[in-house]
């Protein structure tokens, strides 16, 4: 049998196009070949295979518990004020200025240093030259000398009596060393306190 050429398809993207020589039992085989071909082509174009799902994390969340606080109680709070700077300094202004009263005392009895007048030790204070905001000569014995409270409060130190009764008793070098010390700056330390609040609790009867 002789051979020939032989075309198949449409002129189309998916027609196929056979050029082959060929006898009558090749051509059934190629055309049972595309037919099959057409086939599978349909029901994939018709049923199409579903795409593969992925899978979604779940993300976990942990929360962060901050530590809880303990409230203190009463006794507590008040053990820790007695620790705290502040408390310090009342200590020591108590104690200090007790010991300046009973320094200048004579039979129980305290002169005011600005004005003269005599009373009992638990009707005077502690006066000071320079300011108790000054904690360079807050607790220094030089600057401190005992007051009525007319002259201590009410005329805030009576400071002109007391500049000139200073420099009477002991002269104006004593005045420019206060001025001095004065300016010096001091930093509140507990163990400062401490220390002081020991010394003076000890000289007090």
């Amino acid at each position: 049998m002789g051979s020939f050429w032989y075309a198949f398809g449409k002129p189309s993207q998916d027609s196929y196009i056979w050029i082959l020589p060929a006898s009558k039992a090749y051509l059934k085989i190629i055309q049972c070949v595309i037919q099959e071909d057409v086939q599978i082509k349909a029901m994939e174009r018709f049923n199409p295979q579903p795409k593969p799902v992925k899978e979604e994390k779940k993300k976990t969340y942990q929360l962060k518990r901050s530590p809880i606080k303990r409230k203190l109680k009463p006794k507590e709070k008040k053990a820790i004020d007695k620790e705290s700077s502040q408390a310090l300094v009342k200590k020591l202004d108590k104690y200090f200025s007790l010991f300046i009263r009973q320094k200048h005392s004579e039979n129980g009895l305290v002169e005011c240093y600005t004005c003269r007048k005599k009373m009992e030790i638990n009707q005077i204070q502690c006066g000071h030259y320079h300011s108790r905001r000054f904690y360079s000569v807050r607790w220094e014995e030089m600057n401190c000398r005992p007051q009525c409270v007319s002259c201590n409060v009410f005329k805030h130190g009576n400071y002109p009596e007391f500049s000139k009764r200073l420099i009477e008793d002991h002269g104006r070098q004593y005045m420019d060393l206060l001025e001095v010390k004065k300016n010096r700056k001091v930093k509140l330390e507990r163990t400062f306190l401490k220390v002081m609040i020991e010394h003076y609790k000890n000289l007090v009867k």
